[in-house]
């Protein structure tokens, strides 16, 4: 029986729908970076997400205006910050599906992946079950100031994430507060970039230019970060 709403209204993937030539998603190529620059890796490929929304409201950013649940005549995307998610059990028999198929090279396109514990340390650790030979390659968004407690980037990299996205968006602390509406917590972003690589993660920064607050000073720090 499913878990949650979420899982009675959006109850899986119709990955049998999808087209493909001689077999399933050889029409579908990750990007050259994420197959280690091998041709022949680049497909079999697939996007899956583990949840919805984000439980921060960023001024920039839109992907909240998923999780509306208002009229207004102007919907703002920082108004409706909150995360719905599949349970691990119902996330992992997708991934399942996918490996039974031959997918290796995989995204994980939730905005804020390395967030809850409660759903992707389980998910992680059913997924270091399945990636054997360290034959997976997955990549995952988080944020500098997510990535906590001791032995977590060890797990997440277990399970075949190979790649971490990071949202730094600023070099400069006062402009990340102010976007995050104070949601953002003071980190030392060198830091949490070398705690990444020596678990054997590869860094893909983000960053934003032209924030509100942004001087030619504070790109420039940005810059330089």
């Amino acid at each position: 029986m499913p878990q949650n709403k979420l899982e009675i209204d959006l109850p899986g993937y119709a990955w049998d729908l999808l087209p493909y030539k001689k077999e399933p998603f050889d029409l579908y190529r990750a990007p050259l970076w994420h197959a280690e620059y091998n041709q022949e890796k680049r497909t079999p490929y697939a996007a899956i997400q583990t949840s919805l929304g984000c439980k921060f409201g960023c001024d920039f950013c839109m992907i909240n205006i998923i999780n509306r649940n208002d009229n207004d005549e102007i919907g703002v995307a920082g108004n409706y910050s909150f995360m719905r998610h599949w349970s691990p059990e119902f996330i992992i028999k997708e991934f399942d599906k996918l490996i039974s198929m031959g997918v290796k090279t995989i995204k994980i396109t939730d905005e804020m992946f390395l967030l809850n514990p409660k759903f992707y340390i389980p998910l992680c650790n059913l997924l270091k079950k399945r990636n054997k030979n360290d034959e997976l390659m997955i990549w995952a968004y988080s944020r500098v100031d997510t990535i906590k407690k001791p032995g977590i980037l060890n797990l997440v990299r277990d399970a075949g994430i190979k790649w971490l996205a990071l949202g730094i968006e600023s070099g400069r602390k006062n402009i990340r507060f102010e976007i995050s509406k104070g949601k953002f917590q003071d980190v030392d972003i060198k830091t949490v970039v070398q705690k990444v690589h020596e678990a054997d993660i590869e860094v893909m920064a983000n960053y934003i230019y032209g924030l509100p607050g942004d001087d030619r000073s504070s790109i420039a720090e940005t810059l330089n970060k």
